[in-house]
């Protein structure tokens, strides 16, 4: 019998209340902030990390809710503090069998519902025995936060390259793991030369150094554009990558924007029609990259753990999306891939990002 219970009622708002902004002005001082604003995504942990401890019995029964939408999938990960082994049941599923918990254990990728039970019966009693339990994934959003995006006529296939529109692939290198500040900077790059007639390479360390929107490890697209808009960008040239952190530097702008709309969380014809305009920046399930070689993709992402990557949609046709990523131009189709359509394939619309 499972005599221990724990809740726990997560919300957007409660998660994100601490993030801080890039700065306002022209040039940027390390440490300055603009006011929160409100997201719908949360990157990286959707619960946790949450303590559980073991009742007399050994068991222990952890209960929380999630409003939908929920994208995964999501794995669980279990940290010791005293106890030995445990098995851990997910909405009636076992997910990991009786293991040794003497360092932590990642689950294979599971499915969350808006209710979840997740079950921990601790070997031999294991009374007052406790664990550190997190459920990381990409997204947690409110379903109902932003509109049904739609297309009145299906657009001619286009690509932004032949336009003018996209820079040379770039590459973030192996130290860095900063693929959305890449993103950004083509999002921005298409949008001032489709607006104003001139194609710029924009500086990715500027957004590393000065953004605060993460680092070398993990980024936030949307509180880098919020920086952008806040400061611009200057020139690659200006300020080059170095594939780390730095202290920020003095720069001068090259080009700026007024903002940029989150779209129809995976809605392919939102995504079409903001395309139609521009190169777009979206988040992708990159799990089967070290695997493409050329094509057009229909991966199972679903199968593996996820790994996810910022890239910039360029372009499509009928059959695929056109996307550039940013690593050398050794990569895939000269630093490109393509994916297949209508299939929010790898979760390619559920976090796309168009600059205006």
């Amino acid at each position: 019998m499972l005599i221990s219970t724990r809740s726990l009622a997560l919300t957007v708002a409660a998660l994100l209340c601490a993030v801080a902004l890039g700065a306002q002005g022209t040039n940027t001082a390390p440490g300055s902030t603009l006011a929160p604003q409100q997201s719908n995504a949360v990157p990286a942990f959707a619960l946790g990390p949450q303590t559980i401890s073991s009742g007399s019995d050994g068991s222990v029964t952890l209960e929380f809710g999630l409003t939908p939408l929920v994208h995964g999938p999501y794995t669980l990960t279990i940290q010791n503090i005293n106890a030995q082994e445990a098995i851990f049941v997910l909405n009636g599923t076992q997910i990991l069998n009786p293991v040794d918990l003497a360092a932590p254990k990642i689950s294979t990728p599971v499915t969350l519902s808006s209710a979840n039970t997740l079950e921990v019966t601790f070997s031999g009693g294991g009374r007052d025995s406790q664990l550190i339990v997190s459920i990381s994934g990409w997204e947690y959003a409110y379903a109902g936060a932003y509109p049904n995006g739609s297309i009145t006529a299906e657009p001619e296939d286009l690509d932004w390259r032949s336009k003018g529109a996209v820079t040379p692939v770039k590459n973030q290198g192996s130290s860095c793991a900063a693929s959305w500040a890449f993103s950004v900077t083509g999002v921005v790059e298409g949008f001032g030369q489709i607006e104003h007639g001139e194609l710029h390479s924009l500086s990715e360390q500027q957004i590393l150094d000065c953004s605060g929107a993460r680092s070398c490890t993990q980024g936030n697209t949307a509180m880098a554009l919020n920086y952008v808009i806040a400061n611009g960008l200057t020139t690659e040239a200006q300020y080059p990558y170095t594939g780390r952190l730095g202290a920020c530097k003095n720069f001068t702008p090259a080009i700026g924007i007024a903002g940029f709309t989150r779209l129809a969380i995976g809605n392919e014809g939102a995504l079409l029609t903001a395309v139609n305009e521009g190169p777009v920046s979206v988040v992708i399930n990159g799990n089967w990259f070290s695997s493409y070689t050329g094509g057009v993709a229909n991966p199972d992402c679903e199968s593996q753990i996820p790994v996810f990557a910022s890239v910039l949609v360029v372009g499509f046709t009928d059959e695929y999306w056109l996307v550039k990523n940013s690593l050398g131009t050794s990569w895939g189709e000269d630093g490109y891939f393509r994916i297949v359509r209508g299939q929010n394939a790898c979760g390619i619309a559920d976090y796309a990002l168009h600059v205006h």
